[in-house]
């Protein structure tokens, strides 16, 4: 297991899932396919950087190389109130941390349905998450070290949040994150 509030200094904290915290769930067939994947793994395999790809970024490789070599992605569970988007998110979630990958997960703290430490589907389910008004603070409230060692950033009432897109651009196409949004796709005027 990997621990990243070792490098967070708040003690009070959310807890940040890892690999094994959670039974192993059935793979999510709502979610997009991508091909050349395994059929039995519809989330496809943690991409680990090569030796050679790695000497090609500091080797004086190009900005295109390094980038290819650091590409994340953005995946979107978009629908209307009550069409079990947060249910979607949290299986997506514990998926990726039972692969072994290091989540964490974010919501506004406008969001105060069911309090303000924890994500929480209309059935009950609950996570632990961090609770922001912007996502731009996310990387120095969780700290460079712990933000390095997260693979997946899950955020939750993504319409409340000013920021997304640059924040989904930046944490996908330079850090290398893998970025699950979940969010209304339109307001009572549409």
């Amino acid at each position: 297991m990997r621990s990243l509030l070792a490098a967070a200094a708040a003690a009070s904290a959310p807890t940040v899932l890892r690999a094994g915290a959670f039974p192993p769930r059935p793979p999510l067939h709502s979610l997009p396919f991508r091909r050349g994947r395994a059929a039995g793994n519809m989330l496809g395999t943690a991409r680990s950087v090569s030796a050679a790809a790695q000497s090609r970024i500091g080797g004086g490789g190009s900005a295109i190389e390094a980038r290819a070599v650091q590409s994340g992605e953005i995946h979107v569970i978009v629908g209307p109130m009550f069409a079990g988007k947060t249910t979607a998110l949290l299986r997506r979630v514990q998926a990726e941390a039972g692969s072994g990958r290091t989540v964490a997960l974010i919501k506004s703290d406008k969001d105060n349905r069911y309090g303000l430490d924890s994500v929480v589907t209309h059935d009950g389910t609950k996570m632990a998450c961090w609770a922001l008004s912007e996502l731009s603070s996310f990387h120095e409230k969780l700290g460079i070290e712990a933000y390095n060692k997260v693979d997946v950033i899950g955020i939750d009432e993504a319409q409340f949040f000013d920021d997304l897109y640059d924040f989904c651009c930046k944490a996908a196409d330079r850090d290398g994150k893998i970025v699950v949004v979940a969010g209304l796709d339109g307001d009572y005027k549409r």
